[in-house]
């Protein structure tokens, strides 16, 4: 099941700067993001990750109606607006974007796209060689197991418009949890070490990054 298009950015903020940040993130500025034309939602995210100089990750995940309507909102007066708006943070805010067609999703009852309290975001890389079997296992078998247990409440893959020096295609995939300790206790169960086993025959195709994080803000319209 395809599920719109999404617009992500990936941040991180300098130590005494959050307050800053996020009250113009929150304040106004991720909402008047989400209100652009075929914008339809945004989930801001605190990352458990801190990088090298100690600044807090964070990450904000926009969903839309479609392709276009991230085309038109990166071409915005709006969009050179929010830019200089950002220059104020500068020295205490560093950003990356990305964009891209959700492929796949499968969920547990009626719960809404991107509605969970506590995520699980797996970014990955997967050589043209590699792409259709890594695809095959993830959509047709890895997925639904994981939203099948009582600790996942739906899963959902982005195809990312972004291809590495190596030739390899970007992906998410995101998983919603009813909370933190859910994602804790799977990753204590020892089903991880089958799936790790059914992985591995990727490893020379398929390259991995996992983080975690709690939902602080959001938005629908």
């Amino acid at each position: 099941m395809s599920e719109g298009y999404f617009y992500i950015t990936r941040y991180w903020i300098a130590p005494g700067g959050e307050a800053r940040v996020l009250g113009w993130l929150d304040g106004g500025h991720t909402a008047e993001v989400a209100a652009q034309p075929g914008f339809l939602a945004a989930r801001r995210i605190r990352l458990h990750d801190v990088d090298a100089l100690g600044w807090q990750a964070f990450t904000t995940i926009y969903r839309t109606e479609a392709k276009a309507a991230v085309a038109a909102y990166l071409k915005s007066a709006a969009r050179e607006r929010f830019a200089r708006e950002q220059m104020a943070f500068a020295e205490s805010l560093r950003a990356e974007r990305s964009w891209g067609a959700g492929e796949y999703r499968t969920q547990r009852g009626s719960h809404g796209i991107l509605d969970a309290p506590h995520v699980h975001i797996v970014r990955f890389w997967v050589a043209p060689e590699g792409e259709a079997e890594v695809l095959g296992w993830l959509d047709g078998k890895h997925a639904a197991e994981l939203v099948a247990r009582a600790d996942h409440l739906w899963a959902q893959r982005i195809r990312l418009e972004e291809i590495d020096a190596l030739g390899w295609r970007a992906f998410y995939a995101i998983y919603g949890l009813e909370s933190e300790a859910a994602l804790d206790a799977y990753l204590k169960d020892p089903v991880r070490e089958r799936f790790a086993r059914e992985q591995a025959p990727f490893a020379a195709a398929m390259r991995v990054a996992r983080s975690r994080g709690d939902v602080e803000w959001r938005t629908n319209r």
